[in-house]
């Protein structure tokens, strides 16, 4: 894991392989399918992430994020300054095309909670350019985590139990959303009175995507049970 300042907001980013980072792993998220890697013996300096047909390596990855940084600790650093507590994990699975370029990607895992944030830094991620695989698209997962300027108070962990009559009340909208998919995660910033803060959405598959953006939307204008003075933060899955 590398951790990379800008001014005094901490970004912290981690390429997922086999085993993941070498340091402690970040909050738990949504995953689709393992992407595979090389064997357990492949030494850490040429370990490369596969595809179905192709490989990229990991500091070819890494260089490419590192560079290109700055553009995403924009978005980042735009929804502070709507809403200054967020932070957390966002972690993108991306497909880099036999030529370099990325030709599809999806927020596969979120625990940010600002959609605006994880829609824009998906779009530059979008527009990046990597070296050209070997062997065809490879696909890649990777992970950002991202914390406020500030020290804030532990927001109050919310699941579905918490907000469930509100679920129940919203029903309709929900199935509406999600169609027939599943792997669905949207979390929920929650402030005093039940007042929405910011939304944002993950989930397993490119399809089910579509649909946590869909329920993120929507739920920017419920009204959740108070937490009194505290933040909740709730991640409702479906």
């Amino acid at each position: 894991m590398k951790t990379i300042r800008f001014d005094t907001i901490l970004i912290t980013a981690c390429l997922w392989v086999l085993w993941g980072c070498s340091a402690a792993a970040p909050p738990q998220v949504v995953k689709s399918a393992p992407v595979e890697a090389k064997a357990d013996h492949t030494p850490v300096e040429t370990l490369a992430v596969e595809g179905i047909h192709g490989t990229i390596s990991r500091s070819d990855v890494e260089t490419v994020f590192t560079d290109r940084m700055g553009e995403l600790h924009t978005c980042y650093a735009a929804a502070v300054e709507v809403f200054e507590d967020v932070e957390g994990m966002i972690e993108f699975f991306f497909t880099v095309s036999p030529s370099g370029e990325v030709s599809e990607g999806y927020i596969s895992g979120s625990t940010l909670g600002s959609l605006e944030a994880e829609k824009c830094m998906l779009g530059k991620l979008l527009r990046f350019r990597f070296p050209k695989p070997e062997g065809g698209a490879a696909d890649v997962r990777y992970d950002l985590y991202l914390e406020a300027p500030y020290e804030a108070p532990e927001p109050l962990a919310w699941t579905n139990a918490d907000a469930q009559e509100l679920l129940d009340e919203k029903k309709v909208v929900v199935e509406e959303c999600l169609g027939d998919n599943a792997g669905v995660v949207v979390t929920v910033w929650v402030g005093p009175g039940g007042r929405v803060y910011a939304t944002g959405a993950s989930a397993e598959t490119p399809e089910a995507y579509s649909s946590a953006t869909c329920l993120a939307q929507q739920a920017r204008t419920w009204i959740f049970p108070d937490p009194g003075r505290e933040i909740a933060k709730t991640r409702l899955a479906f």
